[in-house]
């Protein structure tokens, strides 16, 4: 079989899992080959996007058409494999199907760009239109995870039927959940296929409001809500996994991750951290689907300033005082055209570097950037040259930092074993080295 696939995890000595749960997780080429391809979008790189990871996304997908099956109703399902670690050997699991309608059509547009693959055009354009439909409850409409196969037939894959041959490796039915992950809510992010706007908009937050699952690291529930506009739900996310920054040098632990001596995790918490300044990012600026929205997710009574990258070439700083949008800057990076969310009920006005104005109250405004071009966006009814400057003066906090407190009444002990890097071999390593050695010798 060819194209490319990748295993979701490796251990601490470079080695691929075959654990059940992770064996017939498929995505992960596909989602590599996504975040690849965004990491292009937004700085621009054309050699990177062309000669990697075009080639890339291009084997990822190629793996997909010789993998899937066609069903007697004349569509592309997929089978057997894990909807992440949560569903094991099931049929079209909701990321593949999602990675699929999120990598294809990528595929069509940059080979006809790059005037590459035209044989193999047709061969994408019929997979995506006969790809098996999403998975979704017929009562109310939410996504699930994936197509339960109660009789779990064997695939004719030795390795795969010998693995999920036990009936505890196989999620037979929506009963027989093996992990907390959420699949079916993927459709927000990574995938970026729902959202504000969306045509799909109420079935993705009926799937997120429905969704069963708690707040381990990995949980990216405040992203979902933030693509949603939730600004309350991702607030509450956010605060969540703030709890999880428990090492005094500011990293984070990742709840019922691996650990070493007992004490220490195997990784400094990337998910909890991640998950955290994605959510946040998204809170203030979105722009996943080439439309600016500013502060579509910030919570009410708070106020900020951000300096954020947008899509699909665009410096942004903007300025919010409790719900009230003061004005944004978009610098051009590439001359690219800007769809621009008006963030006001009423008109705004933008005015560009060489101070061209025009103004509009469209709710989507676009208009056309120069290369290295600046543009002011102001509301007409509050110009900025009637605003109150201030000076920002923010307080030093000149007492004890206790990032590495469990709670808020609760600071740092200080036996506390502190993770202070990762070694090339992958073992973390320790400030308290002869404690961490006494308890990896009792453990023997």
């Amino acid at each position: 079989m060819g194209g490319l696939q990748i295993q979701e995890t490796s251990d601490q000595n470079g080695l691929g899992s075959g654990a059940p749960l992770k064996l017939l997780i498929l995505t992960n080429g596909l989602e590599s080959a996504f975040e690849f391809y965004n990491w292009c979008r937004y700085t621009g790189n054309e050699s990177l996007l062309r000669d990697k990871v075009y080639p890339y996304m291009k084997e990822a997908v190629q793996f997909f058409l010789e993998y899937a099956k066609r069903g007697e109703d004349g569509k592309w399902h997929i089978y057997p494999a894990n909807a992440r670690e949560t569903w094991l050997k099931v049929q079209d699991a909701a990321p593949d199907l999602y990675g699929l309608r999120a990598c294809l059509p990528i595929l069509l547009r940059e080979s006809q760009r790059l005037g590459r693959d035209a044989e193999l055009i047709p061969v994408w354009q019929e997979f995506l239109d006969n790809l098996a439909a999403y998975p979704a409850d017929p009562e109310t409409g939410a996504y699930v995870p994936c197509v339960f196969r109660p009789d779990s037939p064997e695939t004719g894959l030795p390795v795969v039927d010998r693995m999920y041959g036990k009936p505890q490796n196989v999620s037979h039915d929506a009963t027989e959940r093996k992990n907390s992950e959420v699949p079916e809510c993927e459709i927000m992010y990574p995938w970026n296929l729902a959202g504000i706007d969306s045509p799909n908009y109420h079935q993705a937050k009926l799937t997120f409001t429905m969704r069963k699952s708690w707040p381990v690291g990995w949980d990216p529930s405040g992203i979902w809500a933030a693509r949603l506009g939730l600004a309350d739900e991702a607030l509450r996310a956010l605060l969540i996994h703030g709890g999880n920054q428990r090492w005094p040098q500011g990293w984070w632990i990742t709840p019922g991750g691996a650990y070493w001596g007992k004490a220490v995790p195997a990784t400094p918490g990337f998910d909890s951290a991640g998950v955290n300044a994605t959510t946040l990012t998204e809170m203030c600026l979105q722009s996943y689907d080439g439309r600016v929205r500013l502060w579509p997710a910030f919570p009410r009574e708070w106020s900020g300033l951000l300096r954020l990258r947008a899509l699909p070439g665009f410096m942004v700083t903007s300025e919010i005082t409790r719900g009230r949008v003061r004005y944004a800057v978009i610098e051009s990076e590439r001359g690219e055209e800007c769809r621009l969310i008006n963030p006001w009920e009423g008109k705004l006005r933008v005015t560009s570097s060489q101070g061209k104005s025009w103004e509009s109250g469209e709710r989507e405004v676009t208009f056309a950037t120069e290369r290295g071009g600046r543009y002011v966006i102001e509301p007409v009814d509050a110009p900025l040259r009637e605003a109150v400057v201030a000076e920002l003066k923010p307080a030093v906090n000149q007492g004890p930092r206790w990032p590495g407190q469990v709670s808020p009444d609760q600071a740092w002990r200080k036996e506390q074993p502190i993770m202070v890097g990762m070694a090339q071999d992958g073992h973390p390593l320790r400030v308290r080295a002869e404690a961490a050695a006494a308890a990896a010798a009792a453990q023997q």
